[in-house]
């Protein structure tokens, strides 16, 4: 007979990190291992589910306010795409399906991005939409 395998509460895993803001990069050192000693677990349950989207909320907020990456404009971040994929406008404009002229006035910041331009330009270019931020 095997023994049915029950997972950790909340409070196992708070014994383990209690959940309290992160002050300094001990701290996230220790939440960062607490996150993978979660990432390991084979079943969470619901408390084991909680506890983790509270922890890594709390990692999150830590990260972003001690180690947050300057915001690159959406017109550079296109720049960069191109040149890290060795792509030109030409072939983005049809790989994308979008003008050439739209390509060239968004990277001459003459035109803004829309939702279906970075959905189609990132879907072309295999990259995140999250790699534009609207600027």
């Amino acid at each position: 007979m095997t023994k049915k395998y029950k997972p950790r509460s909340w409070m196992e895993w708070s014994r383990q990190f209690a959940l309290r803001p992160l002050r300094n990069d001990t701290d996230l050192n220790a939440a960062t291992a607490v996150l993978g000693d979660l990432l390991k677990e084979c079943e969470l349950g619901e408390e084991g589910e909680d506890y983790l989207n509270v922890l890594g909320d709390l990692i999150w907020n830590y990260e972003n306010v001690h180690f947050a990456f300057p915001s690159i404009p959406d017109a550079k971040m296109l720049r960069r795409l191109l040149n890290f994929h060795q792509v030109t406008e030409v072939e983005l404009a049809q790989a994308s399906g979008l003008p050439e002229t739209t390509i060239a006035r968004i990277l001459a910041n003459k035109r803004p991005f829309s939702r279906r331009h970075i959905n189609a330009i990132c879907k072309a270019l295999d990259a995140s939409p999250l790699s534009f931020d609207g600027r």
